[in-house]
């Protein structure tokens, strides 16, 4: 494999160059960007919400004062994820679908971002090669149909990369490209907290490529500021890690976990992307590097760029995950997707030379990853299987105006089907949540306040005779002999069983009451 391929590109005359080339890189990054926004639209409705999707759209439906009373004590880094997301819900509404729609257009914004980042760093090839092959890598597909804040923060982390290669290369002593660098990077840390880690790679860039003492100390005084501006956000990471200790309660991360699941899902794309960044670091990273000094420059900071982008922001989370607190999971690597896109490009760079070949080797990643994209779309796509929605659709079609409702609160709060009915309140209205003690949004935490079912009788003898209990199947959830008993206790036996996905749907009736 020749890596000339890389200057050759740059180099090539435009009155000979692909139809590829001659496109207008910002025709090229508008069209890749468009098509990786309805990539992820697509099918975005379909599979069932879950527990940080519930977080998401419950906090964004309180009212101001209560959502600021939550983030001083829980979930202050999504702080601003959650606010963009109550202005949005009341001009379009908390659907699934309204609610996922931004994360779809913010994996557009960013696959534009990097078609210009590729292209001027590398080549028009190369750049349209990295937006396509972002838009379908796996970790981007199913973080472009979620309502969190990962896919706004990568895009937001994309269009900072380039700003800051931009004004490395220019070396500006203008004010204004600087305040917008510094502004953009506190934004991006609001979002997502370890955008901040992007300090470190592009230290490590300057340090390797500027040389220039008066563009570092410009550059680490906007970034101070920058930090400083970011600081309440920080300090509250600070007061609510014990949030995240649940982390290390979830198992170490196993080879799998970081080599497949974190960014390509499946075993087979992660071995064909793999081997391709292996030819990388062989075959082209090496020759690249055994160049003149300043031959092949764009090709070396655009591999330091890349490279640094996907070590050094993974490799800080997992040796402070080990030796200080839990801070890793693997959604959270989402932002250094956009470098794995950059490097698989320079890669295919090397080897497709025409329209043809561009085409026909994103058709294969397309063919390798359309399976993957299926499953993502099913509707039981969410946390292992969540079925919420069918769940609301069977209370919704079968429940009668009274109806008392009990729910499975034994397992973890993520995946309690009580977070159902704020998910969808229409499918729940006709129902009584006999057990709530006091609801989420008048409380200082994510989830209702419920009480015993022995605490909930007055309730149920106030209800209509009829009583739907909503267990969940598995070994996390216990006590569903004991609840059963409890109700038998207050006159209540099943009379029919609905097996959904995770959960199972029980009504219940008095012995005395005629259906």
């Amino acid at each position: 494999m020749s890596i000339s391929v890389l200057p050759r590109l740059r180099s090539t005359p435009p009155a000979t160059a692909p139809a590829t080339a001659r496109i207008a890189p910002h025709r090229t990054a508008a069209l890749i960007g468009l098509a990786a926004a309805a990539l992820s639209f697509l099918g975005s409705w379909i599979p069932a919400p879950w527990g940080d999707e519930a977080a998401s759209i419950m906090s964004a439906e309180r009212s101001w004062p209560s959502l600021l009373n939550m983030l001083g004590h829980v979930d202050a880094v999504h702080g601003a994820y959650y606010a963009f997301l109550h202005v949005w819900i009341d001009v379009f509404g908390a659907s699934i679908v309204s609610v996922r729609l931004p994360s779809a257009i913010a994996v557009g914004v960013a696959a534009s971002g990097i078609v210009v980042l590729a292209t001027r760093m590398i080549s028009p090839r190369v750049g349209l090669l990295a937006g396509a092959i972002f838009a379908m890598l796996p970790r981007i597909t199913y973080m472009g149909a979620e309502a969190r804040s990962y896919a706004i923060g990568t895009a937001l982390v994309v269009w900072l990369t380039v700003l800051f290669m931009r004004l490395m290369s220019t070396r500006t002593r203008r004010t204004t490209p600087w305040v917008l660098y510094c502004m953009l990077l506190a934004l991006s840390t609001y979002v997502f907290l370890y955008s901040i880690l992007m300090v470190l790679v592009f230290a490590a860039v300057l340090v390797a490529f500027a040389r220039d003492a008066r563009l570092f100390r410009r550059w680490a005084a906007w970034s101070g500021v920058a930090i400083v501006l970011s600081a309440p956000v920080l300090f509250f990471a600070v007061a609510e890690r014990k949030q995240i200790e649940f982390l290390w309660k979830e198992g170490s991360i196993t080879p799998y976990r970081f080599f497949v699941l974190q960014w390509f899902s499946s075993w087979w794309v992660a071995v064909a992307a793999w081997a391709l960044l292996s030819a990388l670091l062989v075959g082209c990273g090496m020759r690249i590097w055994r160049r003149t000094p300043h031959e092949h420059d764009a090709s070396r900071r655009a591999l330091a760029l890349a490279g640094a982008w996907f070590v050094i922001p993974t490799a800080v989370l997992l040796i402070a995950n080990t030796f200080i607190a839990p801070l890793y999971q693997i959604r959270y690597t989402t932002f250094v997707t956009p470098a794995i896109a950059i490097l698989l490009a320079i890669t295919l760079g090397a080897v497709v030379r025409s329209r043809s070949t561009t085409l026909i080797a994103l058709a294969c990643i397309a063919a390798l990853i359309t399976p993957v994209f299926v499953h993502q779309r099913g509707p039981y796509a969410k946390d292992h299987g969540s079925d919420w929605t069918q769940l609301a659709g069977v209370i919704g079609s079968h429940a009668e105006a009274g109806d008392a409702i009990v729910f499975d609160e034994s397992i973890r709060p993520s995946r309690r089907p009580r977070l159902a009915m704020h998910l969808y309140p229409a499918a729940f209205s006709r129902v009584v949540d006999v057990r709530l003690k006091r609801g989420y949004a008048s409380t200082t935490g994510l989830q209702d306040q419920t009480q015993s079912i022995a605490d909930s009788a007055g309730r149920i003898a106030n209800t209509n005779g009829r009583l739907w209990l909503i267990e969940v199947r598995g070994p996390s959830s216990v006590g569903r002999t004991e609840r059963l008993a409890q109700l038998a206790s207050l006159g209540y036996r099943p009379q029919s069983t609905i097996e959904l996905h995770r959960d199972t749907v029980y009504l219940l009736t008095e012995h005395d009451h005629k259906e």
